[in-house]
């Protein structure tokens, strides 16, 4: 056989491959177990709900929320209570005419601002409007905390309104 151009391999060549095999998987950049930890890790997060989509920065691609609600006629929105890698700038403020539904009037009362005094305050503006259907609400702009992005807004009872982002389906 050796007459033919074919050697044996030396003694402990099939141990030797079995280890340059079993140290170049530490090497690779897949994790075959990385899936099922980011689906558990994204469960715990969920607490068990379910969600309309995952939401990215369109800047950076980091995870913003992953547990949310998509608007019943804008599909590009959505809101959501629990935010990650979310910023709120406090310090801005966005106006918003929003157009009400006739409320009972116990509902009206309680959306009215409150000066320290504790008194209902509105300008002639807002009554104006109010008288007129329209409301006057006030937003903080949300951007991501890793880019800068501006990525939607949040209202007064603390929802973000997810205008700008990138969504993948769950």
């Amino acid at each position: 056989d050796e007459g033919c151009g074919h050697q044996k391999p030396p003694h402990g060549h099939k141990q030797q491959q079995q280890k340059q095999q079993q140290s170049g998987d530490k090497d690779l950049l897949y994790d075959p177990n990385a899936d099922d930890e980011d689906e558990a890790w994204v469960q715990q997060q969920r607490h068990g709900h379910a969600t309309d989509a995952i939401l990215s920065c369109p800047g950076c691609f980091a995870t913003l929320c992953v547990d949310c609600q998509q608007h019943a006629f804008y599909h590009t929105q959505y809101r959501a209570m629990l935010t990650m890698n979310c910023e709120v700038k406090t310090d801005q403020v966005i106006r918003s005419e929003v157009t009400r539904r006739e409320q009972p009037p116990r509902q009206r009362q309680q959306r009215k601002r409150r000066n320290p005094d504790g008194d209902a305050v509105s300008s002639a503006a807002e009554q104006q409007q109010q008288a007129a259907g329209v409301e006057v609400e006030v937003l903080h702009p949300v951007c991501c905390a890793v880019c800068d992005t501006h990525v939607g807004a949040q209202d007064a009872d603390e929802v973000v309104h997810f205008t700008h982002v990138l969504a993948s389906e769950s």
